[in-house]
């Protein structure tokens, strides 16, 4: 079954999990997939699950904090992007993540002891959890992330890799990568 979301009518949270540092320790892991799965009860939950957080998924017996959530094999990098634009909400580990949702605007909740990129957190865009990780800090980081809501579309353009990317993935595709005229009307498929 294809499901389609369009942004603003459909909130969802995109998630990604690839470091060690919290996929590697199997309480870490649980506490946060536990706080995407209560998440799940409010808010359609996305996540592209990194070969290495499956396979710790698995050897962790955790599969079951799973099933609420909308489970996608690992995406492309401008697919990423687009699923980034269209999420209310980002809940990550990704230092590029970090910067793609500054660039354009989306709330995210960082579940990370600390960031390298400490622009992302001075521009407003950035939510660190609270420290040491819970799933009742992860939840309400999150909340507070939805409640700040999104800055507009290339207002902080500039950071990082995120206008690298854009500026590559439009060199790539021969098309000019610009912000939306109405991004919260983008649509992102998942099945």
């Amino acid at each position: 079954m294809k499901v389609i979301v369009v942004a603003g009518t459909c909130p969802f949270v995109l998630s990604s999990l690839h470091r060690p540092s919290n996929v590697d320790d199997e309480a870490r892991l649980a506490g946060i997939l536990r706080a995407l799965d209560t998440l799940s009860q409010e808010l359609n939950v996305v996540l592209p699950l990194h070969p290495r957080t499956r396979s710790r998924v698995v050897a962790f017996g955790l599969e079951p904090l799973l099933a609420r959530l909308h489970v996608l094999s690992p995406l492309g990098y401008l697919e990423m992007v687009a699923a980034t634009d269209a999420a209310a909400v980002a809940v990550t580990d990704s230092g590029g993540v970090q910067e793609e949702t500054t660039v354009l605007g989306v709330p995210r909740v960082t579940v990370r002891e600390q960031t390298e990129r400490p622009v992302t957190v001075t521009h407003g865009t950035n939510h660190p959890v609270s420290w040491p990780l819970t799933t009742e800090g992860v939840v309400a980081a999150v909340h507070e992330a939805l409640r700040r809501g999104r800055r507009a579309v290339g207002e902080l353009a500039g950071v990082g890799r995120a206008r690298r990317g854009a500026d590559l993935g439009g060199a790539r595709t021969g098309h000019a990568l610009t912000p939306m005229a109405h991004p919260r009307t983008s649509t992102f498929a998942w099945s």
